[in-house]
């Protein structure tokens, strides 16, 4: 260990010290008694994927205390996702500014929490800080257990749960995380994993499919968090070109972010009368409502991936190769292909020929 390194451990070790003496946690037994539980607070201020792949957990805790109130701490990405939810009791709305953060540790401090959980997988330091500061002394902090960082997190939570990583999709992770702490059965397959939209939210869409050649149209989703994720126009005509050569039938709506109006545009143009572009929105629970009334969903982005597996979709997703834990990202229970490119590149020439052909088993199979 080099002289700087060691000057740098050396001071994470120190600081995670005065998290110690300062928020003062000692080790909690599990399970919890779920009769003593009256408000549970859930940090979630991640992205939309996040959000959806969380859903299910909020509806077992619910069914399972169905006296505790849910609190969840969204980001401004993902409380959208949960507004109709009536599982949840209370959301705080974190923009990610300090300001914004103190006003909702202000808040949350008030409501004498039984227990706060972290399904922040990411900046675990942080989180655990608003735990504690949104929490009493006393109150129970749970997180998955990093067993490379265990001795350090102890001074932020004292519930560790150990629970195999890239393994399990992430909501049966969570399941499983929230079952050892409440002693609750949970099964994957008959968990709840709707996202509950209103009629306000799809009259849109079904404006959109009037206009259409058939109600039946797959979604076609072409944006992603991070650029290197997305394929880009000229891929998705080549894979389209090949897919609508076969089935002259088919419709494609395309889903979109406005910076991407201009692939969107130049994929429509290259099949008129059979690929459209759907209206622009940033209502979360729009483009929710374009994925349960579709037949199917190609995307590169996790989030409307796991919103078609919560509306029991078949789905084609794009990974890139290496990406952190891929297993925990696809859905459960739907019919699903998934095309991981061999490169830092979405959609090589194979990758594309690889797509159709896994769009023609999901095509052709699909109920």
């Amino acid at each position: 260990m080099s002289f700087l390194k060691s000057i740098e451990h050396f001071n994470k070790k120190l600081i995670y010290l005065l998290f110690k003496l300062l928020f003062g946690n000692k080790p909690a037994n599990i399970p919890l008694d779920r009769a003593k539980i009256r408000k549970i607070l859930i940090l979630r201020y991640d992205k939309l994927g996040d959000m959806a792949v969380t859903v299910p957990v909020f509806h077992s805790l619910k069914e399972a205390i169905p006296d505790a109130e849910i609190h969840v701490i969204a980001s401004t990405k993902n409380a959208g996702l949960i507004k109709n939810d009536s599982s949840v009791s209370k959301i705080y709305i974190y923009d990610g500014k300090f300001r914004s953060l103190i006003s909702i540790i202000a808040i949350a401090r008030k409501e004498n929490y039984s227990i706060i959980l972290s399904f922040i997988f990411n900046n675990t330091t942080k989180a655990g800080i608003i735990a504690n500061l949104a929490g009493k002394k006393g109150t129970p902090k749970a997180i998955i257990l990093n067993e490379k960082r265990q001795k350090l997190y102890s001074s932020l939570f004292n519930i560790q749960v150990p629970v195999e990583r890239n393994k399990y999709y992430t909501t049966e992770l969570l399941l499983i995380f929230v079952s050892a702490i409440f002693a609750l059965k949970y099964s994957i397959e008959n968990h709840s994993r709707k996202i509950l939209y209103s009629s306000e939210d799809a009259q849109p869409v079904l404006d959109f499919i009037r206009k259409l050649p058939t109600e039946k149209y797959i979604l076609l989703n072409i944006s992603a968090g991070s650029v290197a994720r997305k394929p880009g126009a000229d891929k998705l005509i080549r894979m389209l070109a090949q897919i609508l050569r076969k089935h002259t039938k088919i419709c494609f709506a395309l889903n979109y972010s406005p910076a991407d109006k201009s692939d969107a545009s130049k994929i429509s143009e290259a099949f008129p009368g059979k690929v459209f572009c759907c209206p622009p929105t940033e209502n979360i629970l729009e483009i929710a409502s374009r994925v349960a009334l579709s037949q199917m969903v190609i995307s590169p982005d996790t989030a409307i991936i796991q919103f078609a597996g919560a509306f029991s979709k078949p789905v084609l997703g794009f990974y890139l190769t290496g990406g952190t834990f891929i297993n925990e990202w696809t859905p459960d229970n739907v019919p699903f292909r998934a095309v991981i490119s061999k490169d830092n590149r979405m959609l090589s020439d194979e990758d594309v020929n690889i797509a159709v052909n896994f769009f023609e088993e999901l095509y052709e199979n699909r109920v």
